[in-house]
């Protein structure tokens, strides 16, 4: 009886992890309208080749995907020569007057 009752637990714990990580991540069946596969305010840079942080900043071109709730989310362009900021430009931008949920791709 006492082993019935650990494997149970056992059980729900595999299971109520499984769907914890499915939530998580926005997948089947809790994704709704949101990106799968990114958890929610987080910027992911999706590429089919496995690659390190800096290539964000010396990439041609890419995608990044985003699940967010906010008013609004803009990107910037910055330029350094060396270690200073040469330049800070908005290149793009999305506003709302109230919180709403933003979710999407942003491909260059």
């Amino acid at each position: 009886m006492k082993k019935i009752g650990i494997m149970i637990g056992i059980g729900i714990l595999v299971i109520g992890g499984g769907l914890g990580a499915l939530a998580y991540f926005n997948l089947w069946p809790f994704q709704g309208g949101k990106i799968a596969g990114v958890p929610n305010g987080a910027l992911v840079k999706k590429e089919e080749n496995a690659m390190t942080e800096l290539d964000i900043l010396l990439a041609a071109s890419g995608k990044l995907s985003f699940n967010m709730e906010g008013k609004s989310a803009f990107v910037y362009l910055d330029v350094y020569e060396k270690e200073n900021r040469v330049s800070h430009k908005k290149v793009a931008g999305i506003s709302s007057d109230r919180k709403s949920a933003m979710n999407g791709e942003l491909v260059w």
